[in-house]
């Protein structure tokens, strides 16, 4: 069985899934401990948060781009209640501080959380959602697509073995 015409349809694809976004830049409250505060958020609220993007493509061992903020996937940007509960160390960013994170709504939450990938008890999303939303982003998003589309994707609608 071979896929025919892979690159139009994954270009199709990947297009159709560059729809709006809706997400809100937040920071940490106290940028020393962020990257715990992170794990944190991951950890608890685990199966209703994930990331996203360069920091998924850094989980799976496909990183390429460095610097960007991580992006983290809710079902819904209103169960994410910025400054209580288990968003207590995250604020919303105000125009002129810094974003230290984006939280994006999921905008097909089951695709997204049933095909997540957990490592170290943090989730993020597969190797195919991490591509489809690179793709379009302007730090260097389609420069890490290529890369997680080179070392995944092509060998397997190409049937090439790794």
């Amino acid at each position: 069985l071979r896929l025919m015409n892979h690159k139009q349809l994954l270009l199709r694809w990947r297009e159709a899934a560059n729809n709006s976004k809706q997400e809100v830049p937040a920071h940490f409250m106290f940028p020393a401990v962020a990257v715990s505060t992170l794990d944190k958020l991951l950890i608890k609220n685990k199966g209703d948060v994930c990331l996203g993007l360069f920091a998924a493509a850094d989980m799976l061992k496909m990183g390429h781009v460095s610097g960007v903020a991580p992006y983290l996937y809710v079902p819904k940007l209103m169960q994410a209640t910025l400054g209580s509960g288990t968003w207590s160390g995250v604020m919303p960013t105000l125009l002129g501080e810094r974003t230290d994170l984006y939280i994006r709504q999921a905008t097909f939450p089951t695709s997204i959380f049933k095909a997540m990938v957990v490592r170290d008890n943090k989730a993020c999303t597969d190797v195919i959602q991490t591509w489809l939303d690179v793709s379009y982003h302007p730090a260097r998003g389609q420069e890490q697509a290529n890369l997680i589309y080179d070392k995944f994707l092509r060998p397997i609608v190409e049937g090439q073995s790794q």
